[in-house]
């Protein structure tokens, strides 16, 4: 499972003095009572803050990804809020004058990880678990663009992408043809082609709106308040790798993990209906193929010092074949 990949970026290390001076520029005379080290996340640092005239606690967020990806989640933020759980942006600076890395103020959601509720939770939790993560999704794939790409810190289409058949194909030869082919093998790798090759032509037949995907909507990233049956989804977490493209890109991220026909699946797949998304009759293939893109590149930019990482990205590639 994903939460138990190796971190690929160093923690960025904060002691009180600098997270004192970083809280005092944004709330003057305000002191930190404590701190501590977000353990989440594979790229960027989050910290836990207390403040002594704060009733709830902060998120100091740190960002590897650079100015423009601080710019990205908060006009992000600012533009789901209404309709999506998200943490709301207090502050975000890109000076580089109090630390050297681009930081933001965020005010904490309470939650639990959907990825920890699935470790101990029984069928009918499940199920409450997905409908409205399924419902969630919905309303993030309702905000739409004029065309697919990546977008910018004030989210204009910066790249123009849009992975059709031929970068479909395109891409994974590349990948195959690289890293993520070696750790493949020959036998998996050529089946793997035969298997793009084949299934390519979903993509070409799927014509729709751009949509606002997160791109990592997975149990990481989605909390869960309230006691089972009625529960809600209370944040969407880290959006920095949105981008404006297929919604299928999403489903097939979340459902990754999961058996065909799952109770997950069938209740999230109920919510994302019920929120007023339609699917096209062929939304597994369109999912798969979007999340094995995805995969692919993971697996490129994996070295054997990740060998966990690599293990599972591998079992999930692999799987796609005899699903």
């Amino acid at each position: 499972m994903k939460d138990n990949w190796e971190r690929h970026e160093k923690y960025y290390p904060l002691g009180l003095d600098q997270i004192s001076r970083v809280i005092e520029s944004v709330f003057k005379n305000s002191k930190v009572d404590s701190f501590n080290l977000l353990g989440t996340g594979f790229r960027n640092s989050n910290y836990m803050i207390f403040l002594e005239d704060f009733s709830e606690p902060l998120v100091l967020r740190l960002y590897k990804g650079g100015k423009d990806t601080a710019g990205k989640e908060m006009s992000i933020s600012r533009l789901v809020r209404k309709t999506v759980p998200t943490a709301d942006y207090i502050h975000v600076d890109t000076s580089s004058r109090l630390l050297d890395i681009p930081w933001a103020i965020l005010e904490w959601k309470p939650g639990t990880a959907l990825s920890e509720l699935m470790k101990i939770g029984d069928s009918s939790d499940i199920a409450s678990y997905a409908n409205p993560v399924g419902r969630t999704l919905a309303e993030i794939h309702k905000y739409k663009f004029s065309e697919h790409g990546f977008l910018g810190p004030s989210l204009e289409v910066v790249t123009p992408f849009r992975l059709d058949e031929t970068h479909f194909l395109q891409l994974t030869g590349k990948f195959l043809n690289e890293r993520c082919g070696e750790f493949l093998g020959h036998t998996i790798r050529d089946s793997l082609w035969k298997f793009c090759i084949k299934n390519s032509y979903a993509l070409m037949e799927n014509e729709e709106e751009p949509a606002l995907v997160h791109s990592d909507y997975n149990g990481l990233n989605i909390l869960i308040e309230g006691d089972t049956p009625d529960v809600s989804v209370s944040a969407v977490l880290d959006w920095e790798f949105a981008f404006s493209g297929s919604r299928y890109a999403d489903i097939g991220n979340l459902l990754r993990y999961e058996e065909e026909g799952s109770a997950f699946e069938r209740h999230f797949i109920k919510g994302y209906r019920e929120g007023g998304c339609f699917l096209d009759p062929n939304w597994r293939m369109l999912a798969k193929l979007q999340d094995l893109v995805a995969l692919c590149d993971l697996l490129n930019r994996s070295t054997t010092e990740a060998p966990r990482r690599v293990e599972d990205i591998r079992s999930l590639i692999t799987r796609t074949l005899t699903e």
